[in-house]
């Protein structure tokens, strides 16, 4: 394919201005109106024709003339060339260039490719494909169901409303999957990946990324590398992957797994706005975290990490034995019940915490297997 040089080209009155740029005798964003032109098939046949248009800026209905040569080659200069083909049928084909694009699209559903060069491409409306093509790229799915490709270069992608398919490709990319059931996948690359609302299934790929789940009840893969898992809130579903991971439920019951490597699974107090830390031995329904369930916990590399704020009447540093105690069958209420902090029930796998060391006041912390080797190396307050 040859390098396309034509200057962007946008229907008129099919969206509105989101990045402010000056062309020469304007005041704010000029857009051309292609309604009267020659449309495309999708094929790069036909290029539309520029002619006069109305289009709304800033809240006003404002008229723009033709764009001169001097006013496209300051938009060349600045955004690169970019050709859009639109085949007027409610389906638009949109192709960049080797340079940096930018792409403003409509309601319509389009497949936009960016090829090299840093792009940015709003989408707008419609179940839109995006492919970001090299270097990097900013991204915007908006509303629809989006399929988003980071390609290579460190991307920065968010899908919007909808349920969307966000991919980030080679580099260290940075991905949103924001309102809807979104599926974020990082792949290669250190990358950072935001759940958002809804049920999300996010998975890191290669290399050592960082997962948030946020709302709703999320499936996070970290894949290979060492990795660090938030949950957030609502039960989640979490899997470090292969490598040294970090897995946080936070709040929700949460299902935890380390897998291959030394993890380790902190339980952090992460308050919401206006919201004060609040001690587990203050928390009206006992746990604060819920009870999570961890699958694989492993004595012999693995660690329960524990927040100070909320266990406040353990020192910081690894568990002391005399704040640990493990026992069959336990009983709360039975003579002689232990009065250490931390109670590892070895017959049904439950992990209490007492925080008064009275008999009775213990709270369920964690379920893992029974029978293990547990001992206070396995913990470590921060």
């Amino acid at each position: 394919m040859s390098e396309v040089t034509t200057p962007i080209i946008i229907p008129a009155g099919e969206i509105q201005p989101l990045v402010p740029f000056t062309l020469p005798g304007s005041g704010g964003m000029d857009i051309q109106d292609v309604d009267t032109g020659t449309p495309g098939d999708g094929t790069g046949g036909a290029s539309p024709v520029p002619s006069p248009g109305t289009v709304p800026a800033n809240g006003n209905s404002e008229n723009f003339p033709r764009l001169s040569s001097e006013e496209i080659a300051q938009l060349q200069a600045r955004f690169g060339a970019a050709a859009v083909f639109q085949g007027q049928t409610g389906f638009d084909f949109i192709i960049g260039t080797a340079n940096k694009d930018l792409f403003l699209t409509t309601q319509r559903n389009e497949v936009i490719g960016g090829l090299a060069g840093n792009d940015t491409v709003f989408a707008g409306e419609g179940n839109d494909n995006i492919s970001g093509g090299n270097d990097n790229d900013l991204l915007y799915g908006n509303q629809g169901q989006d399929t988003i490709r980071g390609d290579a270069g460190d991307d920065t992608a968010y899908g919007g409303q909808g349920d969307d398919w966000v991919e980030g490709g080679l580099g260290e990319d940075l991905l949103f999957g924001d309102k809807g059931n979104d599926t974020v996948s990082g792949q290669e690359g250190d990358d950072t990946i935001y759940g958002g609302e809804g049920n999300d299934s996010l998975s890191g790929g290669k290399d050592n990324d960082l997962i948030f789940g946020n709302q709703g009840e999320d499936t996070l893969d970290g894949g290979t590398g060492d990795d660090t898992l938030y949950g957030g809130q609502g039960n989640d579903s979490m899997n470090g992957g292969i490598g040294n991971d970090i897995l946080l439920g936070d709040r929700g019951n949460d299902i935890l797994t380390g897998s291959e490597g030394a993890d380790t699974f902190r339980f952090e107090y992460f308050p919401q706005e206006g919201e004060a830390v609040v001690p587990v031995a203050n928390a009206e329904n006992g746990n604060i975290f819920g009870l999570d369930t961890i699958t694989d916990f492993t004595p012999v590399e693995d660690k329960i990490q524990l927040d100070s704020r909320v266990f406040a009447q353990l020192q910081p540093g690894t568990l002391s034995q005399a704040n640990f105690a493990a026992t069959s069958a336990f009983n709360a209420n039975a003579e002689g019940a232990s009065e250490a902090k931390i109670i590892y029930d070895q017959t049904s796998g439950l992990v209490y915490y007492n925080p008064s060391s009275t008999p009775g006041d213990e709270v369920p912390l964690v379920q893992i297997d029974p029978n293990l080797d547990l001992n206070p190396d396995n913990f470590e307050i921060f």
